[in-house]
C-alpha cells in the first residue's frame, strides 16, 4: 500500500489523520471561522502477486457450491426483486433488498421483502407509507427499526436528485443514508454487467483469511486486498460462492470433514487433529 505523502502510515493511523484534515476549521486573520474544508488524503493500492494455489483452491470450493445448495442461491438479495418490473424499479427494489439483508439472515431479507412486495414496493409508495406501517412489514430483520428509517430517508434523495432510480457509482451510492461500500459495490453488481468491485461480507472477510487470501482485520481491508489480485472476471462470483460456502460449509465453526479444499486450506481443523493425534 502506498499513501501519498505519508507513505508509512498504517491503516488505522491513516484513518484517524484522514478524519482529522477533513474536520480542519481554518481562522480568518480577524479570528471569524470560515466554513469547514475537506482536504482528501489519496490513498493508492499497488497490484500484488496472488496466494501461490489460489486457483486450484477456488476451482474446488467453486465445484463443491456447485453441487450443495445454500440459502443465498434462492433467497440472496439479487434474487428478492419482481421478475416483471422495468429495469430502472428492479434497481430500486435490489438496493432496498440489501439495505434490508445487513445483519440479518437471507430468510429473514425475503420475507421483509415478500411484504414489501405485496404492499408495492416503489419509491413512492414507500414515501406515503407511515413509517410504523414501514417497521411493521420488516420486523423481522436486524436494527428493522434504523433500517426503515433509513430507506425512508434514501427513498426520498432517490426521487429528489435522481428521479426515482439510484446512483450508477459507489461514491454517490455511499452518500445514501445507512449505505456503506460493500452494500454499493453489491447493488451496483448486481444491476450492472461489469463489476464494479468485490463485495466482502463477513462469510467473504471470514473465508478468505482462513485461506490466507488476504491478512485483514476488516471487510474493507479484505475488498481492497481481493482486488489487488484477483482477475476481475471473478470479482462478481466470488461473493456468491463465498457466502453459500460460508452458510452451508465454512461456517464459523467450519466443517472442515466435508470440505473439498481442506487439504490446501492453511487454517483446516482437520490438519490440527491430525497433528495433536500424532503428537500423542
Amino acid at each position: 500500500i502506498s499513501i501519498q505523502l505519508l507513505p508509512t502510515m498504517s491503516t488505522r493511523t491513516e484513518k484517524k489523520i484522514s478524519t482529522k484534515v477533513s474536520n480542519t476549521i481554518q481562522k480568518k486573520d480577524n479570528g471569524d471561522v470560515k466554513k469547514k474544508t475537506r482536504k482528501r488524503v489519496v490513498v493508492s493500492y499497488e497490484k500484488s502477486d496472488p496466494p501461490v494455489g489460489w486457483e486450484t483452491t477456488y476451482k474446488l470450493i467453486k465445484q463443491q457450491r456447485e453441487r450443495v445448495k445454500a440459502p443465498v442461491d434462492e433467497m440472496g438479495c439479487s434474487q428478492l426483486a419482481e421478475k416483471e418490473i422495468s429495469p430502472k424499479l428492479k434497481r430500486y427494489q435490489t438496493l432496498i433488498s440489501l439495505m434490508l439483508s445487513s445483519q440479518t439472515r437471507d430468510e429473514m431479507t425475503a420475507r421483509a421483502m415478500g411484504n414489501l412486495r405485496e404492499y408495492g414496493l416503489t419509491p413512492q409508495k414507500i414515501i406515503d407509507m407511515e413509517e410504523s406501517k414501514l417497521k411493521e412489514l420488516i420486523k423481522m430483520v436486524g436494527f428493522y427499526s434504523r433500517k426503515a428509517q433509513y430507506i425512508k430517508e434514501t427513498t426520498q434523495t432517490l426521487i429528489d436528485n435522481y428521479d426515482g432510480d439510484i446512483p450508477d457509482t459507489v461514491e454517490e451510492l455511499c452518500q445514501l443514508k445507512g449505505i456503506g461500500p460493500k452494500m454499493a459495490v453489491l447493488t451496483l453488481n448486481c444491476v450492472s454487467e461489469t463489476p464494479v468491485g468485490i463485495g466482502v461480507d463477513v462469510h467473504v472477510h471470514r473465508i478468505t483469511n482462513r485461506l490466507g487470501w488476504v491478512d485483514s482485520k476488516n471487510p474493507e481491508g479484505t475488498r481492497k486486498q481481493l482486488e489487488s489480485w484477483l482477475p476481475k472476471d471473478k470479482w462478481d462470483e466470488i461473493n456468491f460462492m463465498l457466502v453459500g460456502f460460508g452458510q452451508t460449509i465454512c461456517k464459523s465453526t467450519p466443517k472442515c470433514d466435508t470440505c473439498d479444499a481442506s487439504a490446501l486450506c492453511p487454517s483446516s481443523n482437520i490438519k490440527k487433529k491430525k497433528t495433536k493425534k500424532n503428537s500423542e
